[in-house]
């Protein structure tokens, strides 16, 4: 499915339904175009007003990069189901003979790997997002703080959302040392995103 395309109601309805997608990592996108979406409304409503001349360069660029990134999170809402889908297709593969659970096995496995690298995408995409949403609660339009403020929230729960998905397909996984590095990359990304909104905070 294209959810990037659904309307509103559409996209809740497939939601709450018994399809196993979207899930959580497309949430986890969405909030991330959500956020990046705030952001740029910041920097939209600062441009060329009276008293933020001196920052019409960081908004324009700032306007133009959120552009990418919601196109990019939009885009990702549908990889991250592509990626799960390939879990429910490798677990479909036959397995009457030892050849054909050995595959199977296999498939599953790749699977469950492909599906932890989308919503840590996610997550490294969130990280990078937060400054520039602090900018804005900083530098922007004093009226739009809200939004900024808002953008911030939305980082919470999309980095949150991405860091849960990729725990649960880790579980699945028996390539001890790639759950290993992976939970390691995890850690470090933990460390960049609340050091990121606590200088946020600190502004």
């Amino acid at each position: 499915m294209d959810f990037r395309k659904m309307s509103i109601d559409e996209f809740l309805d497939t939601l709450g339904s018994s399809s196993p997608t979207p899930g959580g990592g497309t949430v986890a996108a969405l909030s991330g175009a959500l956020a990046a979406g705030l952001t740029k409304i910041v920097a939209s409503l600062t441009q060329g007003k009276k008293g933020y001349e001196d920052r019409y360069s960081l908004m324009q660029e700032t306007a133009l990069l959120e552009t990418q990134e919601i196109e990019w999170f939009k885009t990702m809402m549908d990889e991250d189901s592509k990626a799960f889908n390939q879990v429910t297709t490798a677990m479909k593969l036959p397995k009457e003979t030892p050849v054909q659970k050995e595959v199977r096995t296999s498939a599953i496995q790749e699977a469950f790997k492909t599906a932890t690298k989308t919503p840590y995408e996610i997550a490294q995409h969130i990280v990078r997002l937060v400054p520039r949403a602090a900018l804005m609660a900083h530098y922007g339009n004093k009226n739009a703080k809200s939004d900024a403020l808002c953008a911030l929230e939305l980082c919470k729960a999309g980095f949150h959302m991405a860091l849960e998905n990729i725990s649960i397909n880790l579980e699945m996984i028996k390539d001890v040392a790639f759950v290993q590095h992976t939970r390691n990359a995890v850690s470090e990304l933990k460390t960049q995103f609340e050091d990121g909104l606590k200088q946020a905070i600190d502004q």
